[in-house]
């Protein structure tokens, strides 16, 4: 997706008064793109990820977002989480929570792509994008 089609499929409005209401597309595109932290936006309904930032290409070691888009959790990562559940069972478990409530917080294994596991921190947060919660 390009930063044009996100821009004019993003649906959630900033708090910003004045001028830079105007410019939500542009806020969520520079946070988006700049942000040190990886970031990806996930389409629960298809269970891909449609999205993500370069902090994310550099932290699995990709080679470009070409490599992570249209991905499953379990695409990217082991078949078990370090808690002993599935990989396809604890992502059915997130977007349940998620969805309860409006966002959660939790531990995430994937590996680099030089095989080396990264334990992560994640923090999932619902948005509307192209009239439905992403």
């Amino acid at each position: 997706m390009s930063s044009l089609e996100r821009r004019t499929q993003w649906d959630e409005r900033t708090s910003a008064p004045g001028s830079l209401v105007g410019q939500s597309g542009l806020v969520f595109e520079s946070f988006f793109e700049r942000s040190v932290d990886a970031v990806w936006l996930f389409d629960p309904q298809a269970g891909v990820f449609l999205d993500c930032n370069d902090a994310a290409v550099k932290l699995i070691g990709a080679k470009d977002k070409g490599e992570l888009l249209q991905s499953t959790p379990m695409d990217l990562s082991p078949p078990f989480q370090r808690d002993g559940v599935t990989t396809r069972e604890r992502t059915e478990q997130i977007i349940a929570l998620v969805e309860k409530h409006n966002g959660y917080r939790f531990e995430w294994t994937m590996p680099r792509k030089t095989g080396r596991d990264v334990p992560l921190e994640v923090s999932c947060s619902p948005m509307r994008m192209r009239g439905r919660n992403s």
